[in-house]
Formats: structure tokens, C-alpha cells, sequence
């Protein structure tokens, strides 16, 4: 019996995969028109949250510590460092004294414009300059990502240099930082006949080459010296309501495992897409181009943000009823994750009336997703204010994907060990049968009872009522005994996710 009972349990824990998400949304008050969660970095059991925000022209940081619930811990109002006042931030990472960061920053002495590398201690005590680049007069730096090259051993990005005031494009640039925020290269380059702001880049460690793309929807591959070898544009023929669409896509992240591939939104369509890419030494063109969001029933997709777990990809789109309205919309994220054969493995979509702007996504130390960006209301008077969702995901799996490779063999090994209980232990079935059908048959109150003390658990203990009964039924019948032994295994199947 406790054989059988212990087979149950397993058949129950392996096969009731089906999880829960758990949303929070946490707010922090600012007395800025414009404040928008940047960067968010989980150290040290706590969340590092950096707001970039605007008063009139006036610019500045904050940064906001607070526990993995959302309640505000610390806060630095203005992040500066003597004379350095730190406008606007693009990168936070974790550092064993505490958080770095790469910012725009200005120099109120000799009146010069920055681009920094900082160290912020853990309890916001001291801030310490690390690097300086000393930009041209009334100019910044903006990138989207900064990534890591394992080839290489430094971080790296392709972004924009642009007019400090009126955020206008100037040029394209590269730029590589060490691991510690030391500066390594910093470099304009001219790929475009105009500059454009780079959406993303991925760097292709066979071929030594690097694929850029950006916000016009074309794309370039460059050498390793950013040598200009190949440019395309980002079109593929789409099939849509009738009529076929030569679709340009904007390529908001890309990633490179065993071949390269683009989180996108179409031009024509708002969409979101997996743009898959051949990518050859001296070729390179879409391959094909999957939608991802539902067809029907979708607001109009305006921006999309997308992380790897893993193999896995995490995208979080935001839709708009109404995109081009200039008051303020119904608002829709989508939020979904797909496997690695990019097969979606769960999503969740989060309703409501203000309209949530997503900056970025992160992911926490418990593989907790980090949704950051601004809000704007009616009730805020249209200004905006930072926000954080938070996803708590527990392990989530379709049902039609239900038998994995894993379910499969331990239903393979119920198969045999049903059987070798069958064969081996016929007086004992019989006997619990019977006492199963006498158990059946007596007041609910008793049938309560008997399960509770017998495991502590309902469900295990029906689950195995079920299959003692199917033996039995077998056993009289005289049916195949390894055919009755998958039919309870299936039906136990079907039991344990209609009953999650």
C-alpha cells in the first residue's frame, strides 16, 4: 500500500506543474514633473531603484533603496558627487562595495559636460567618481543597452551622441567599459548617411562581427574595428487580413544563441514578432518573422522590452486602445516567456487606466521580473511618476505541454511498477479494493477522516483511491494489464490538472 501511495504522491508533484503569478505594482512619490524608474539592480537583499527626472530643464537623478516588498528604505534626492551634477543615469550594476554606474553628468565649475562611471556604497553613505569622458558643449550619450562580451571580458554599447537640450541625434558612437567602470574606448563611428538611435546590437563571436540595429529599421554588420561590411533593411512580406504587407520591423532586443534572432513591432501591424535572421560571414537577411501577440483583442502595441533567462526569453509589451491620442489611454502590458524552442511557456496581461510607459525589465536575484517606467494619470495632472511592477512567478508550464520528457518516464516507470504490483501482489489488491469500495461506500465524514489520517492530504489519497480502483477494476475484467496501467496513469493526469 505505501508503495503505491508513495507512486501517487510522485505522479501528483510531478504532473501538477501548473504555478501562480503574483503582481505588485509599487509607486514612489516625487515632486518632479517628469520621474521615471531607469535602471533597477537587486543587491545585498535589496532593490537599488534610479529615477531619471525633469523639472522644467532642470535635470537630475535619484536613487530610491527599498526591500524586495517595495517599501522604501533610503533615498538620495539628487545624486551628485562635489561640483557633479549627475543628469541623467544608463547603467546601475552590482559592485561588492556596493552599486556602479555610468551616467550624463554636468560640471558647474569650468562649465563642461560629462559622461561618468560612479561607485555608490550600499548604505547611499558616499559617492566616488570612477572615469570621466569629457563630452563636446551641450551634448550627452544615450544607449538602451550595455552588454556583456565573454569574448572580450568588457562591457560594450553602440549608442547616440545628442544635443543635451533637445535630445536631436549628432552621431552614432561605440563605447567599452571594464567590470569595474574603468572607461576602455570611446569612439564615433559613421555607418548611416544619418544617425540613428541604436535599438540593439548583438556581437557574433565565430565571425567576429557585430550586427546593429536601429530605431529607422535598417540594420548594418560592422567588423571589429567598426568597419562598415554589410547593410539591410528590416522587411519581410507579411500576410495579414487578406492582404499581403512588405512589413519593416523595429528591432527593440536581439539575441544570439545558436543563431540570431529580434524581439520586434511591425510597421503596418502593431504587432509583436520573433524576427528570425540568417546570418552568414558575408550574408544576411530575415528568415521569417513570428507574431507572438494574439491577432485579435490586442490594444495597439507601442514599445517592447524583452530579457534572456537562460534559453528563455522574457517580453513585455505595452498597448495603447488609442496610440496617437494625446490624452491619457487605457493601458495593457503584455507580459510573456518562451522556451527555448520559443514556445510560449506562460503570459499575464495587466489592465488599467493610467498608462504605464516601460523603460526596461530586469530580472531580481529570485528570478523575480522587474517592470520599470513611468505612470501618468488624470490624477496626477499629467505628470509623471516612477513605477516598478514585480511578477513573482512560480513554475509555469501549458497543459498541452504538460508531459515533458521528464513526466514521460516516471509514467513510463508507474507503467512497470503498476504492473509489478499487479502481478506480484494480487491478494493484497484484492483486499484493499475491497476495502477501498467498503471505504467508498461509508459517510463522507468517515471517508474524510480516513484520508486525512492516513497521509494528511486529500488529494494524494484520492489520487490513489483512484488507482487502486482501476487495478481492481482490471483485475476483474481481465482487460490487458500494462493497457488498464497507462489508462490510470492518463486518467491521473487529467485528475491532477483538473483539479489545480
Amino acid at each position: 500500500m505505501m508503495r503505491l501511495v508513495s507512486l501517487a504522491l510522485s505522479l501528483f508533484i510531478t504532473m501538477s506543474l501548473l504555478g501562480q503569478i503574483e503582481m505588485s505594482v509599487y509607486k514612489y512619490e516625487t515632486s518632479y514633473e517628469f520621474s521615471g524608474v531607469a535602471k533597477v539592480v537587486d543587491h545585498h537583499g535589496k532593490y537599488f531603484i534610479a529615477t531619471n527626472n525633469i523639472n522644467g530643464i532642470q535635470k537630475s537623478v535619484s536613487i530610491i533603496t527599498s526591500n524586495r516588498e517595495g517599501q522604501e528604505l533610503d533615498r538620495i534626492e539628487r545624486l551628485r558627487i562635489g561640483n557633479v551634477q549627475i543628469s541623467s543615469i544608463l547603467q546601475l550594476g552590482k559592485h561588492e562595495q556596493g552599486i556602479w554606474g555610468l551616467a550624463n553628468a554636468y560640471d558647474s565649475v569650468d562649465n563642461s559636460y560629462l559622461f561618468i562611471s560612479f561607485l555608490l556604497e550600499g548604505d547611499l553613505s558616499n559617492v566616488h567618481l570612477l572615469d570621466t569622458i569629457r563630452l563636446d558643449f551641450n551634448t550627452k550619450l544615450f544607449f538602451r543597452k550595455l552588454d556583456y562580451n565573454s569574448s572580450f571580458n568588457y562591457l560594450e554599447s553602440f549608442g547616440t551622441v545628442e544635443d543635451a537640450n533637445s535630445n536631436n541625434v549628432i552621431s552614432n558612437f561605440y563605447l567599452s567599459v571594464s567590470q569595474d567602470g574603468i572607461f576602455r574606448q570611446f569612439n564615433n563611428i559613421d555607418v548611416l548617411p544619418q544617425p540613428s538611435i541604436v535599438t540593439s546590437f548583438v556581437f557574433h563571436p565565430q565571425h567576429k562581427q557585430y550586427f546593429i540595429t536601429f530605431f529607422d529599421r535598417n540594420s548594418v554588420v560592422l567588423d571589429v574595428n567598426y568597419e562598415f561590411l554589410d547593410y539591410t533593411e528590416n522587411e519581410f512580406s507579411t500576410f495579414y487580413d487578406g492582404v499581403t504587407y512588405n512589413n519593416r520591423f523595429n528591432q527593440y532586443d536581439c539575441f544570439y544563441t545558436q543563431h540570431l534572432e529580434c524581439i520586434s513591432l511591425g510597421l503596418f501591424i502593431y504587432r509583436v514578432s520573433i524576427v528570425d535572421w540568417t546570418w552568414n560571414e558575408d550574408f544576411i537577411d530575415i528568415n521569417t518573422a513570428s507574431p507572438i501577440t494574439p491577432e485579435e483583442g490586442t490594444a495597439n502595441i507601442v514599445s517592447v522590452e524583452a530579457v534572456q533567462e537562460g534559453d528563455n526569453i522574457i517580453v513585455v509589451s505595452m498597448g495603447l486602445t488609442n496610440p496617437f491620442n494625446e490624452s491619457v489611454e487605457d493601458n495593457t502590458l503584455y507580459i510573456s516567456e518562451y522556451d527555448e524552442n520559443r514556445i510560449l511557456k506562460w503570459n499575464h496581461e495587466f489592465k488599467t487606466n493610467n498608462e504605464y510607459l516601460v523603460g526596461d525589465i530586469a530580472l531580481d536575484e529570485e528570478r523575480n521580473i522587474l517592470v520599470i517606467g513611468m505612470e501618468t494619470s488624470d490624477s496626477l495632472e499629467f505628470k509623471r511618476q516612477p513605477f516598478l511592477l514585480k511578477l513573482e512567478i512560480e513554475e509555469m508550464v501549458n497543459i498541452e505541454n504538460i508531459l515533458t520528457k521528464e513526466s514521460e518516464r516516471k509514467a513510463q516507470e508507474s507503467v512497470i511498477l503498476l504492473k509489478e504490483i499487479y502481478i506480484e501482489e494480487k491478494t493484497v489488491i484484492d483486499t484493499m479494493g475491497f476495502q477501498i469500495t467498503s471505504l467508498c461506500l461509508n459517510s463522507r465524514y468517515r471517508l474524510r477522516t480516513q484520508m486525512m489520517l492516513a497521509f494528511g492530504s486529500t488529494a494524494v489519497i484520492a489520487l490513489s483511491a483512484f488507482t487502486l480502483i482501476g487495478l481492481y477494476t482490471a483485475y476483474n475484467s481481465g482487460q490487458s494489464v500494462q493497457n488498464q496501467a497507462r489508462s490510470v496513469v492518463e486518467t491521473l493526469i487529467r485528475s491532477s490538472l483538473s483539479n489545480t
